[in-house]
């Protein structure tokens, strides 16, 4: 009867709290209510949204006033597609669509008008999203809800109640961790599904009973990673040298130019530690977001330089190029957000 009543409430789990499958894309919706940590993403990417559509109108009302409603409008045409199709990623992303969205695209003529490589783009992720599609026949998954877990193994599900758990172990496999429950009605669960090792912190959490073995660094771990690391120090002591003399010598060269250099290979270096786990889900947002910041900010302070122009004066007008970065900065900050909120979860473990 027990069994029964869990499969009962199969559709009423909760707010999902952590989930990996590999029947799933990183574009798909979660399975299952949106846990707290997702709402909070939904509702900033709806004020980031109305944000931009207030700078617009803001914008447009101003321009109306100044040189008349007709060339107000025409003027902000252009602005007003490409808000537009801003208002439509962000939506997509706040509720997760993405996934549905590509899939009823590739059911249409979307190659229509594509070169070479992009259909080859097109046609690798519709390829990616018809295996996860077809996986999803014997997937194999973890799910981590306020009260319950959920196992699939080829397919199968096995749902426990968290309370009911007495151990949650991680042993290292493969370079990543295989993870067994263990119910108090003598339940045993072993999930097929590894998990990345980089996930371990965030995963221990939620259970009281965690055990886990610390997986040991293979042979030469950093040696392996020292070849990637020394190539992007050329770019790096570009981006630092475009900088210096751009203070020193040519003040009038577009300082992006230093940043992007930079902020991409100090990015690329850190990327190479992304299976720890203060750095996949830390350091690597912050540093995504920041670097998603820092070329908006880099084509500011460049338009800034070369105009003459001030900033309030600059930003008082809503155009292309001022959608695209009200967009970067927006979601560059939310990644910064996540990342040190990671980094304060991780640390506390």
């Amino acid at each position: 009867m027990e069994e029964e009543k869990i499969e009962m409430q199969a559709q009423d789990y909760g707010g999902i709290l952590y989930e990996i499958s590999d029947a799933k894309h990183i574009l798909d919706e979660q399975k299952g209510k949106v846990g707290a940590k997702a709402i909070a993403q939904r509702i900033y990417m709806i004020l980031l949204g109305a944000a931009l559509f207030g700078w617009f109108l803001y914008s447009l009302i101003a321009a109306a006033i100044g040189v008349g409603v007709g060339k107000a409008i025409v003027g902000h045409l252009a602005a007003f597609f490409v808000l537009t199709v801003i208002e439509v990623i962000l939506m997509l992303t706040a509720f997760g669509a993405w996934g549905a969205f590509l899939r009823a695209a590739f059911r249409h003529n979307v190659r229509a008008g594509k070169t070479g490589r992009e259909i080859r783009e097109i046609d690798r992720l519709e390829e990616e999203l018809a295996e996860l599609d077809e996986n999803k026949k014997k997937e194999n998954a973890v799910r981590i809800y306020k009260e319950y877990v959920v196992v699939l193994n080829d397919g199968e599900e096995t749902v426990l109640r968290r309370d009911s758990l007495q151990r949650v172990k991680c042993e290292p496999q493969y370079g990543s961790y295989r993870i067994t429950f263990f119910s108090s009605d003598d339940t045993q669960v072993e999930a097929r599904h590894l998990l990345p090792i980089a996930d371990l912190p965030l995963i221990k959490r939620f259970f009281d009973c965690f055990e886990y073995v610390p997986a040991s660094r293979e042979k030469g771990y950093v040696k392996k990673k020292l070849p990637t690391i020394g190539f992007m120090f050329f770019p790096l002591l570009v981006g630092v040298a475009l900088l210096i003399v751009r203070s020193l010598v040519l003040p009038d060269m577009p300082i992006i130019f230093g940043i992007v250099f930079v902020t991409l290979s100090v990015f690329f270096m850190i990327m190479q530690f992304n299976d720890l786990a203060i750095i996949g889900h830390g350091v690597e947002p912050i540093l995504g977001g920041l670097i998603i910041m820092a070329l908006p900010i880099g084509i500011v302070l460049t338009i800034l330089d070369l105009t003459g122009m001030g900033f309030t004066e600059m930003m008082s007008e809503f155009t292309v190029v001022h959608a695209g970065i009200g967009l970067f900065i927006g979601l560059g900050a939310m990644l910064v957000i996540l990342g040190i909120a990671d980094i304060i979860i991780c640390k506390k473990l």
